[in-house]
């Protein structure tokens, strides 16, 4: 490539133009060795350590300001992982939101991290659960059963060893087998290991209950025909300090696998600037002092600002967990000007699809070593690389970009990656009333106009309300909203929490409840959660509001609560034409909420409170009398009716009989109105034209692309 050829590529894309790591498990750009070399391998020496000896107990610290390259050290241990050598699991842990879920939190962080593909080019390939379950069966299991046997056993164990994973594909009637044995194996060796667990990690194996075993795994409560499939219990009757207790038995049990197979995991714990209060910090502490001293094979690795660990951290944490993870800290520093210039270089070589690069062409490598001379942050490098190449190349200053602007296309990207990856973000009670309450505290428009002040997480601990919103409108007085977000899974904590929006409603009948369901926790019908549907009918007979949220509109909750991370964290930076870059602040992102957030999965809630707004200036009209005001909308009636005929045989019911189900404007049956309506959703219904009546079809390949098994 010559250099006309350099710079035609370098004008199609800019390398320098990106100065954020964002996700570590998507990294664009390789890792640059030179950069952070101590602290990289200062920690792979201690997975190292843990993998010849699973039972040491270590933590570690790494320490860095904004820019220095944390993201991309974490990124650089994933490859490691990915690479084998030695063998370690990843987990990335995002900030805790619910302290009175810790060690469930925990669970699930870790349980959805190995259900990843290993290697990102493989979508849907191998986790790492599926590595340890093909070990188990390899290095115990089958090696037990051909003690004894011929030659060709042998040579057969031998191949496997070699790649584990090909014990899959010995065909289901042969692997239903072994996976018996396997479960048998891990209650022999494993005493305090239950049952359950043992039965979920194999059922994780079969595509017909991996779903469902993966939910467990995650400690999720399950309906009981899912528990009854995986021979489990569905944790329906548990209680918050059992399903406590439970999470951290799993975690314990994955420690011992761990252990026994010589794999360590790598738990790095990111973002640490968004634990806002004294308990979310001191459950981190519990997160840490848990999986160093109960779970084998475990390294959790805190990576936070050296400032904010020191003044907000630090103290609130119990001294034997500081002094663990104070033993192995490592600290970020600035590039050297070497450094500098082998960030440059990788960036070039990658534009230019090389597999080398011996000069620095476009750039003057004396001009170059004598700017990086100051000692720049990794982020800064790249940023003074970009502004020169822009002159280079004679484009003159980039053009600014609004903060509103980088953090809308923030937001896309974010919400792409939520959208294209869900199982990455299971439903979360904690991040969807983060994103909620940052939108509800920003918001503008008619929808604000419902209420009088702050929005506000209740003062007195409350298992069933999320946030709490003060009601405006005429004659209201001090009456209040209510916001329950619901992800249960068992019938009888959903009753309860509808019957808590019926008392609040009963008790202020100028008051507002809004009860929000992610639609991946499932809501059967009247065949199977008879009294909660009652219930639910009772709670809309009140006046509330029922909002089931489907994949692609929670999508938006997920990606707005991450973005609030990496602002807080200072991970989206802005181009600034004297410091190179600079972090975006947390007041511009409620500015970007409030002036550019427009009809992204939160329209539903805005379009409620205008109508309670504007239904509450009506005179003498309150509690079940709003119910009849609010006009139930096209897409309520469609989310309805996927529930309702989810239940039926074959998918198919008449028109009538789905009317008959809905609440409000179709209760009776108003057939033409609903019919018009759903023959808006082609991709969901099949509208089948009788002698005696419409009949509507639930369509099959709809609810394949929504991930659901029919």
């Amino acid at each position: 490539m010559d250099r006309e050829e350099k710079l035609r590529a370098l004008r199609r894309k800019n390398p320098f133009v990106s100065v954020s790591a964002g996700d570590p498990w998507e990294l664009a750009y390789p890792d640059v060795e030179e950069v952070n070399r101590e602290p990289f391998e200062g920690l792979a020496e201690l997975i190292r350590e843990l993998a010849d000896s699973p039972g040491t107990n270590c933590a570690g610290l790494v320490l860095g300001e904004v820019g220095s390259g944390k993201t991309h050290l974490i990124s650089r241990l994933l490859e490691l992982g990915r690479h084998g050598d030695p063998l370690f699991f990843f987990a990335y842990v995002q900030p805790l939101e619910d302290p009175e879920q810790t060690f469930r939190y925990l669970l699930r962080e870790i349980v959805v991290n190995l259900c990843r593909p290993l290697h990102r080019e493989e979508k849907g390939g191998a986790s790492a659960l599926d590595l340890l379950v093909s070990r188990i069966l390899v290095e115990d299991v089958l090696h037990e059963l051909v003690k004894g046997k011929g030659e060709r056993s042998r040579k057969t164990l031998q191949h496997l060893r070699r790649n584990p994973l090909r014990v899959f594909d010995v065909g289901r009637e042969r692997f239903s087998w072994l996976q018996r044995r396997g479960v048998a194996f891990l209650r022999r060796t494993f005493g305090a290991m239950s049952g359950d667990m043992a039965r979920a990690l194999f059922a994780y194996m079969d595509a017909g209950t991996r779903a469902d075993a993966a939910n467990w795994l995650q400690g999720a409560v399950l309906d009981e025909e899912d528990a009854e499939r995986l021979r489990v219990r569905g944790r329906s009757e548990s209680s918050g300090a059992a399903l406590e207790q439970e999470a951290r038995d799993v975690l314990a049990g994955l420690g011992q696998l761990l252990a026994r197979y010589r794999i360590p995991l790598l738990t790095c714990f990111d973002r640490l600037e968004n634990l806002e209060t004294p308990e979310q910090i001191r459950a981190q502490g519990k997160m840490v002092e848990f999986l160093v001293d109960s779970v084998r094979s475990a390294l959790p690795v805190i990576f936070a600002r050296g400032l904010h660990w020191e003044e907000t951290i630090r103290d609130q944490l119990n001294q034997h967990v500081v002094s663990r993870l104070e033993a192995n800290q490592f600290l970020l520093s600035n590039c050297t000007p070497e450094q500098g210039l082998a960030l440059v270089r990788e960036r070039l070589r990658i534009a230019f699809g090389m597999e080398a690069l011996s000069e620095l062409y476009p750039f003057d490598e004396d001009e170059l070593r004598e700017a990086f001379s100051v000692g720049l942050s990794p982020r800064e490098v790249i940023a003074q690389a970009n502004r020169k190449l822009r002159r280079i190349l004679r484009e003159g200053p980039a053009k600014a970009e609004s903060a509103e602007d980088r953090l809308r296309r923030e937001f896309k990207s974010q919400l792409e990656a939520v959208r294209g990856d869900p199982d990455s973000q299971p439903p979360d009670r904690g991040r969807m009333r983060k994103g909620l309450e940052l939108y509800m505290s920003n918001m503008q428009g008619e929808g604000a106009a419902a209420v009088a002040g702050p929005v506000r997480r209740p003062a007195k601990r409350d298992k069933y309300v999320d946030l709490e919103v003060p009601l405006a409108g005429e004659g209201k007085g001090k009456a209040k909203g209510l916001v329950i977000i619901d992800t249960e899974l068992h019938h009888a904590s959903v009753r309860a929490a509808l019957k808590r929006g019926v008392r609040h409603l009963e008790r202020d009948p100028d008051g507002f409840v809004l009860y929000i369901r992610d639609s991946r926790c499932g809501f059967p019908g009247p065949a199977k959660w008879k009294a909660t549907n009652e219930m639910l009918q009772a709670f809309r007979a009140k006046g509330g509001t029922a909002l089931f949220l489907e994949p692609e509109q929670a999508a938006a909750w997920y990606a707005l609560a991450l973005l609030a991370y990496a602002v807080r964290e200072g991970d989206i930076s802005l181009q600034d034409s004297e410091s190179g870059s600079r972090p975006i602040g947390w007041e511009e992102f409620k500015g970007f909420i409030s002036g550019g957030l427009r009809g992204e999965g939160f329209e539903q809630v805005e379009t409620r409170l205008r109508k309670f707004a504007q239904a509450g200036k009506r005179e003498g009209v309150s509690g079940a009398g709003r119910e009849q005001v609010e006009t139930m909308d096209a897409h309520q009636a469609a989310d309805i009716a996927v529930r309702i005929l989810r239940e039926h045989p074959m998918l198919l019911a008449p028109v009538s009989d789905v009317g008959a189900e809905l609440y409000g404007t179709f209760s009776g049956g108003d057939e033409k109105q609903l019919l018009r309506m759903l023959k808006g959703y082609t991709d969901r219904f099949e509208i089948i034209h009788a002698r005696d009546a419409s009949l509507v079809k639930l369509k099959r390949e709809w609810l394949h692309e929504q991930g659901e098994r029919v």
